[in-house]
C-alpha cells in the first residue's frame, strides 16, 4: 500500500509543482508584456518567465514518466506501461502544441 502511495504522490507532487511553475510565468510573462521589464541579476524578468513555464511544461510528462520508473522498480508491469503510455501521450501532445504555437 504505501508503494502505491509513494506512486500517486510521485504524480500528485510532480503535477503541483508543474501547475505552480506554469501559473507563475504565465503571470510573470503576462504582467511586463505592456510595460518595461526588470531585471533580476541582469536577466529580463520575462526570460525568467518563459523558462519557468517550459520547466513546468516539462515536468507534466516527467511526473508520471518517474512513477512509470517507480512502477517498473516495483514490479508492476502493468502500472508501468499505463503511466509511461500516459506520459507519451501528454508529451506528444505538449510537444505538438509548443511546435505549432511557436510558429505562429
Amino acid at each position: 500500500m504505501a508503494r502505491g502511495l509513494s506512486v500517486a504522490a510521485v504524480v500528485a507532487v510532480g503535477w503541483a509543482v508543474a501547475i505552480l511553475l506554469l501559473y507563475q510565468g504565465l503571470r510573470m510573462g503576462l504582467q511586463y508584456a505592456y510595460e518595461p521589464a526588470p531585471t533580476i541579476a541582469g536577466i529580463e524578468k520575462p526570460t525568467i518567465a518563459a523558462i519557468m513555464f517550459y520547466l513546468g511544461m516539462a515536468l507534466i510528462p516527467a511526473s508520471p514518466a518517474a512513477a512509470a520508473w517507480l512502477s517498473a522498480r516495483c514490479g508492476w508491469t502493468v502500472a508501468a506501461r499505463i503511466l509511461g503510455g500516459l506520459a507519451a501521450i501528454i508529451a506528444l501532445i505538449i510537444g505538438v502544441w509548443a511546435t505549432l504555437t511557436a510558429n505562429a
